[in-house]
This record gives C-alpha cells, structure tokens and sequence, in this order.
C-alpha cells in the first residue's frame, strides 16, 4: 500500500508491504526517493506493533492517519 501525508509544507509518501514487513519512505524535499526504513519504526511500540497486526487494511490506515496526525500530518491519499 502507498500513503501520502501532507503537513509542514511538505508531503511524506510511505509504501508498506504489511506482509513482508517492509516500509519505505520518501518526501517532496527528497524528490520522493524512497528509503527503506526498519518496519518497527512505523509504530510507538511493540504493543502497537502486535496490534496493528491483528486489524485489517483499513482500519490499519485509519490508526496510522491518527498517529501521522498528533505529529503535523494529514493523510492525502491512500492507494
């Protein structure tokens, strides 16, 4: 899945493979270059991270929209 934030006068785009447990991430100040990132870094802790797991795709973007939130950014767009 890709998500695109915007906030802070920049967008944040993530493409997460939630099966592989893989995340990149990329920003409009870095021309989007994706960086590989460890996927454990996408959550508070391993509590959240053993949450997340358990929900569905949907409600895994609407919990990580919520997080991106308290730090600045609002979800753009979903793919």
């Amino acid at each position: 899945m890709e998500l695109l934030f915007e906030g802070g006068g920049e967008y944040v785009k993530l493409r997460i493979d939630r099966i592989e447990h893989k995340f990149s991430i990329g920003s409009s100040k870095t021309d989007y270059v994706l960086t590989l990132q460890p996927y454990e870094k996408l959550f508070d802790s391993k509590e959240e991270q053993a949450e997340m797991e358990l929900v569905d795709d949907e409600e895994f973007i609407k919990r990580l929209a919520v997080s991106f939130q308290r730090v600045g950014y609002k979800l753009n767009r979903a793919v």
